[in-house]
């Protein structure tokens, strides 16, 4: 099977909040995370949530002793029994040591460093520090 995905997907699992459009407010984790999107595990989804919704999401990184919390747009993309599958679409207010702290995560905790890096090099997201 090829694999058409730009970001390599590491199953790390962090605290999530979902936000939709009419401002509710529902809590989940991540089942995998990469450089482009999630898959969220929630209890329940709300049943209106379909693909091509555009949502909130506030990303919650617990490093140190602050936690790095990193507001996002997304779009959803499909929604199944395994999960959500969320893209992301901008951050809603960009913070460069949140995005260094992200990606310094994401890096440590990849089985192959330098594909990620590469990756991104390849395929900028909504991430990029340039």
């Amino acid at each position: 099977m090829i694999e058409h995905r730009k970001h390599m997907r590491l199953p790390l699992v962090f605290p999530v909040d979902l936000i939709l459009a009419d401002g509710r407010k529902f809590r989940g984790k991540t089942r995998n995370i990469s450089f482009g999107g999630i898959l969220l595990d929630l209890p329940e989804p709300p049943p209106q949530l379909k693909p091509s919704d555009l949502c909130g999401l506030v990303l919650i990184l617990a490093e140190g002793e602050e936690p790095v919390v990193i507001p996002l747009e997304a779009e959803v993309r499909h929604i199944s029994a395994f999960g959500i599958g969320l893209q992301f679409a901008r951050i809603q207010r960009f913070d460069l040591d949140a995005y260094r702290r992200f990606k310094k995560i994401m890096v440590f905790n990849s089985p192959d460093p330098d594909q990620l890096e590469d990756e991104l090099l390849a395929h900028p997201c909504l991430f990029s520090e340039d």
